[in-house]
């Protein structure tokens, strides 16, 4: 044998793919103009069996236990129970272990690789999801924010709310300024006025809605007698508080939330089935998500303008807050999942205001 050529220290079945019979082989690599061939002999007589390619065989990876099997390119396979030692042997080939199974075979490898999974996902959820949901929601005709904005309601006044206590002539009172308030701005050549509804509701007692307000799709704006309440005597921070959820109405943000959840639940059907589970839910979704933050500031970016049109400061919303944070300032610690729970920061969206009126 050539000091060049390679041989296995291990023994080495051979099965022809034409017989269950193994026959005892021999192998070495050695070197030819074409590159490295992988001989295949008889262990016995030392005739040759075969011989290959090296460099267009299919390796089997390195590990760490088991034995190692090479499928043929005549249908023959090759199999050593000597793992350790055939790994050693098989480095000696063109190129070594490729680099995809040094990778797959690293746990360093691995971790960063989870975690670029994870940056990813994170990426596409907040950024990528929110373009996609912007661009479906162009497709989706007003009728379809209507028809879910109805539903919700329903649903939001079956679990959570009741009939209001208040006087008939609050809502109305409430709903007039909000208008005024649009059509000003819209005189002022801001757009047209977005088509609103404010309806009041008293929150159940299990569900402890607090002094809250919630724009469904479709324009409806649901005011809780605890928030009317609260603000008995500032109106014009009442308008503040419509003309935020006003902005939901007008960005659409109930729908882009929704189509954001039926994108996932989309995802997830494909991966884990049961798509239509989510269908069923939509009203109370569409009640619990949490809008983002960017969602937020345009909509407070609404209210801050049609404060303005009314001649109001935007600095009137502060009141808000404090009123809110109660005496102790823990007023909000047990907020519900909805509407003024999901806001930013207080002390953000106070300066927001606050700047909004020294700016004027």
């Amino acid at each position: 044998m050539s000091p060049s050529e390679r041989p296995l220290a291990a023994p080495v079945a051979h099965f022809d793919g034409r017989s269950a019979a193994a026959r005892a082989v021999r192998l070495v690599l050695v070197p030819a103009p074409d590159g490295l061939r992988l001989r295949i002999l008889d262990s016995s007589s030392g005739q040759l069996v075969a011989e290959h390619a090296a460099d267009r065989l299919d390796w089997p990876e390195h590990q760490r236990h088991g034995p190692r099997l090479l499928h043929l390119p005549d249908g023959g396979q090759l199999h050593c129970h000597q793992g350790a030692v055939w790994d050693r042997w098989a480095l000696q080939r063109p190129g070594g272990r490729p680099w995809v199974e040094r990778l797959q075979q690293s746990w360093r490898a691995t971790a960063l690789a989870l975690l670029a999974c994870v940056l990813a996902l994170g990426l596409i959820h907040a950024l990528g999801l929110p373009l996609l949901a912007r661009g479906v929601l162009v497709l989706v005709p007003a009728s379809v924010d209507a028809s879910i904005g109805q539903a919700t309601l329903a649903e939001i006044e079956q679990h959570w709310c009741e009939p209001s206590h208040l006087p008939d002539t609050t809502a109305q009172r409430l709903g007039e300024a909000l208008a005024r308030a649009q059509q000003q701005r819209a005189d002022q050549g801001g757009p047209a006025p977005v088509p609103v509804q404010v309806r009041l509701c008293r929150s159940r007692e299990q569900a402890e809605l607090g002094p809250n307000a919630l724009a469904l799709p479709g324009g409806t704006i649901l005011v809780t007698d605890a928030l009317v309440e609260l603000l008995h005597d500032r109106e014009d921070v009442l308008l503040g508080v419509l003309a935020h959820e006003a902005g939901h109405v007008r960005h659409r943000h109930g729908m882009r939330l929704l189509v954001q959840a039926t994108l996932l639940g989309a995802a997830g059907s494909v991966l884990f089935g049961d798509f239509g589970s989510l269908v069923g839910q939509i009203p109370l979704l569409l009640g619990q998500l949490a809008y983002s933050r960017e969602a937020e500031r345009e909509a407070d970016d609404e209210a801050i303008v049609l404060l303005r049109a009314a001649g109001l400061s935007p600095a009137v919303m502060v009141t808000l807050f404090e009123r809110l944070a109660g005496p102790d300032g823990t007023g909000r610690d047990n907020a519900p999942p909805i509407a003024l729970a999901s806001h930013p920061a207080d002390a953000e969206r106070i300066a927001r205001f606050q700047q909004a009126a020294e700016a004027r």
